[in-house]
């Protein structure tokens, strides 16, 4: 098989995504690159073939509308997942329960939001 020219175009619809063959310290580093939200956004791989099948991943996802991806930072992404396990247990998504607390602190009076209401620590007492 003959070695492909870079840079190599993945076509899907109107969407091009490219590889670009960087190499790094003397190893060869394929970078897939491609416009989102007004930025361009690149990933780098140690083989073709992973840089290969990200950017057909990609390419597939920006054409069907798919990759809406959000970006967060490191502390943010630690509390989503922290939540996330903390509501495994119950089976009630983050989404409803995000909107259930927001509701239940509406409802309380000033000095009672943030803390526990007494009906929560009476039924994790009955638990027991």
């Amino acid at each position: 098989m003959a070695k492909p020219q870079f840079p190599v175009s993945v076509k899907r619809g109107h969407v091009v995504v490219k590889i670009y063959l960087t190499p790094s310290n003397g190893s060869d580093q394929f970078t897939v690159a491609y416009h989102f939200g007004g930025k361009l956004v690149g990933r780098t791989f140690g083989d073709c073939h992973r840089g290969l099948t990200e950017a057909e991943t990609v390419a597939t996802k920006l054409c069907e509308g798919e990759l809406n991806v959000l970006t967060l930072k490191n502390e943010d992404r630690l509390a989503y997942v922290r939540a996330v396990d903390a509501l495994k247990a119950t089976g009630v998504p983050l989404t409803l329960a995000a909107l259930r607390f927001a509701m239940i602190q509406q409802l309380l009076p000033g000095p009672l939001r943030g803390e526990v209401p007494p009906v929560v620590s009476r039924a994790s007492q009955l638990r027991a």
